[in-house]
């Protein structure tokens, strides 16, 4: 099964809430007009590994992405001031 929209619905009926703040499903679609967003654990877009897959809310998918892209940049700094 690859990356597509059967894997991703298989992933939320398995967890059927966000593994974070528990709102379910069918609530988050009420709520926001879209399903629960379904991450990779560890960052890798090509492992599709079923548990590297939980799904979560819009809110905390946002959360870690921006988390990401903070430590990314922060060790990023860090590696140019030791390698200057």
């Amino acid at each position: 099964m690859g990356w597509n929209g059967s894997l991703k619905d298989k992933i939320r009926q398995r967890d059927k809430r966000c593994v974070i703040c528990r709102i379910r499903n069918e609530y988050h679609k009420e709520l926001f007009g879209t399903q629960l967003e379904v991450h990779h654990i560890d960052g890798n877009k090509e492992n599709i590994k079923e548990d590297n897959l939980i799904s979560l809310c819009i809110k905390h998918h946002r959360s870690i992405i921006m988390y990401y892209i903070e430590m990314q940049d922060y060790f990023h700094a860090k590696l140019l001031k030791l390698i200057n």
